[in-house]
């Protein structure tokens, strides 16, 4: 299992040591890895998440570290539908939720009694969840997601009162982030006003996929998750993955993160090359520098 580095009650100055790093990232894709990390060093945790929420859309996976046998569950059960019984995004919808460190028995007056834990929160493994809500504007928010698995402890009030402490210093830091165009991609994206985001996907790895994987691999640049994209396609959730395993090999990646950020950085490629596989001029840029 892979958990967030440093143990609760971490020297306050690995936390300090950790802003200058975040602060450099601003912008770029390290920026929530970066974070992330360095919340490890106040309180551990086992299953980071980072989640944008626009109103009326499902939601998007910025980020998360886990093992890959665990992101089925987490990632794309919640895609493809767990997260409309989830309290926290009902209370973004419903606009009930100021920014702040948020407990999610905090929302559901103790999960277990709710259709959500029956549906979708048991199959996790998970015995706690600590949440940094973060308001972009009043159409979107992020959620900063800290997990417990089951053989952990719950969070205590030392690691509430921890990270209480910097709620408001990883407020500004993400909000800065996405003031400096972090989010621009997602939202031009989602809302269909940028014609070169579309042209890159339609044209993203065409030289080096075949014509399956190509089809796998654009609904996996729209979000889609793993069921909702083998029934789109008609075929088995296993062969779906053996796709997806392909074209993570082919395209030099190991996580659906990499395949992003991979896909973002070559969209600038597009308006130098439109005809060209932005796949290819990215490397090409690569091999350069």
């Amino acid at each position: 299992m892979r958990k967030m580095p440093g143990p609760s009650g971490s020297d306050a100055s690995d936390w300090n040591q950790s802003i200058a790093g975040i602060v450099h990232a601003i912008g770029g894709a390290a920026f929530f890895p970066r974070l992330i990390e360095a919340l490890g060093t106040r309180v551990g945790a086992d299953f980071p998440q980072v989640w944008y929420y626009q109103r009326g859309r499902a939601p998007c996976a910025l980020y998360y570290a886990m093992d890959a046998s665990d992101e089925p569950a987490h990632i794309d059960d919640y895609r493809n539908g767990g997260y409309r019984l989830d309290p926290f995004y009902i209370s973004f919808c419903e606009q009930r939720l100021d920014s702040g460190v948020w407990r999610l028995d905090d929302l559901s007056g103790g999960v277990q009694s709710r259709g959500y834990f029956l549906d979708y929160y048991s199959a996790l493994g998970t015995v706690d969840e600590v949440v940094f809500v973060i308001n972009v504007d009043d159409q979107s928010a992020l959620h900063l997601c800290l997990m417990r698995a089951r053989q952990s402890q719950p969070f205590s009030a030392s690691d509430m009162q921890s990270l209480r402490e910097v709620e408001s210093l990883v407020r500004e830091l993400v909000l800065l982030n996405a003031r400096c165009g972090a989010l621009d991609p997602i939202q031009q994206a989602a809302h269909g006003l940028d014609g070169s985001i579309e042209h890159a996907r339609r044209m993203f790895g065409s030289t080096v996929l075949t014509g399956r994987e190509k089809s796998v691999l654009d609904l996996l640049l729209r979000g889609e998750g793993t069921r909702e994209s083998a029934q789109k396609l008609g075929v088995a959730v296993d062969t779906l993955r053996k796709h997806r395993k392909n074209i993570y090999e082919k395209l030099g990646v190991g996580s659906q993160n990499a395949l992003f950020g991979l896909f973002l950085d070559a969209v600038g490629t597009v308006a130098r090359a439109p005809a060209q596989d932005p796949l290819v001029a990215r490397l090409a840029q690569r091999e350069q520098v």
